[in-house]
């Protein structure tokens, strides 16, 4: 929280405005030149004296031209004083200064939630906000997942099993939401199958950045750019967005499920509007899907007749926050 509350713009950078500061210096210069100009006249009238007439001397004082040498030094010397003097008394108005606004900004992340909430919110809760949420930046403006599920008949170790078959696309736009450009990361992860014989289909497809299609060699170099775990496949490429631009985004990947499964999806940034479309090709399957945050997903398509359980479509109303999303699931039917 106190990290949100820092800005240059809430306090000034100087101690003293601009005017104030050539006031100052004025001032400190002017005491300077007071101060010489009253020990050269002391030294004159001393000297004059000795000598027995003060008049006399000081007409052949001013009149000498060593003498407006030694003036001009003073006065240099007298002029760079006052301006170290300046500086420093500046240098340390503004040392008090950021001190007593440093102190201001703690004060108000002690109290800002307590009192716009009237609660006490742990402070590793808040600054958890901060960083995951308000400081975000970069955002999901859309995001659209569109699921096609085929039954598949697979032989594994001589036996023929059933499962589902899944071809993903997901298409999102990306928005840099800072004032700086950001190399932004453009990544997917893909589920491994637990059945070493069918890890081969759970693949990438085709990626599509900025409208434009990855070649094979592109997506290897995603591949490689982040290491796999021991249950997901995981890709990531780079783009470089300017503050305020978009990136649009498609991937496309097959899945090899289970009969009974699901399939759980995630975004890593804040995402404004979320859909969920899915096409079942085998009709044996009932099938649902439920947000991952505070509000269930709301299906958009009402159900008529048994051709309509094919075509299915869902959106979230309100954003999603990073690493929530929805499950899409489903069990045989009569099971």
């Amino acid at each position: 929280m106190k990290k949100l509350l820092e800005s240059d713009e809430t306090y000034p950078k100087h101690g003293f405005s601009a005017e104030l500061r050539t006031r100052r210096f004025w001032i400190i210069l002017t005491i300077a030149l007071g101060s010489l100009f009253v020990a050269t006249a002391a030294d004159v009238v001393r000297i004059g004296v000795q000598q027995g007439s003060i008049v006399d001397y000081a007409v052949h004082w001013f009149m000498s031209g060593k003498v407006w040498i030694l003036v001009l030094k003073d006065v240099g010397f007298a002029c760079l004083i006052a301006l170290v003097l300046a500086l420093f008394i500046e240098r340390s108005a503004r040392d008090r200064q950021e001190r007593a606004a440093a102190m201001q900004q703690e004060k108000i992340a002690e109290n800002v939630f307590k009192g716009v909430f009237n609660n006490d919110i742990p402070e590793v809760l808040v600054d958890e906000v901060v960083e995951s949420v308000l400081r975000a930046p970069i955002v999901r403006t859309e995001n659209h997942a569109h699921f096609i599920m085929d039954d598949g008949s697979i032989e594994v170790d001589g036996d023929i099993t059933r499962h589902v078959v899944i071809t993903a696309t997901t298409r999102y736009t990306l928005k840099n939401c800072s004032r700086q450009p950001i190399n932004v990361p453009v990544g997917l992860m893909i589920p491994i199958p637990s059945n070493p014989n069918l890890r081969a289909r759970a693949k990438l497809t085709e990626v599509e950045i900025a409208e434009r299609k990855l070649s094979d060699v592109e997506i290897a170099e995603g591949d490689r750019a982040i290491p796999d775990t021991a249950y997901e496949k995981r890709f990531q490429w780079r783009h470089q967005l300017s503050p305020g631009d978009t990136l649009s985004v498609k991937l496309a990947y097959s899945l090899v499920k289970d009969r009974s499964d699901n399939e759980i999806w995630t975004s890593l940034f804040p995402t404004l509007a979320s859909t969920l479309s899915v096409v079942v090709n085998t009709g044996d399957l009932d099938i649902g899907a439920d947000g991952l945050n505070r509000e269930t997903l709301r299906p958009v398509n009402a159900i008529t007749d048994k051709s309509e359980e094919r075509h299915r479509t869902w959106e979230l109303k309100i954003p999603m926050l990073p690493y929530q999303g929805f499950v899409l699931w489903w069990r045989p039917r009569g099971s």
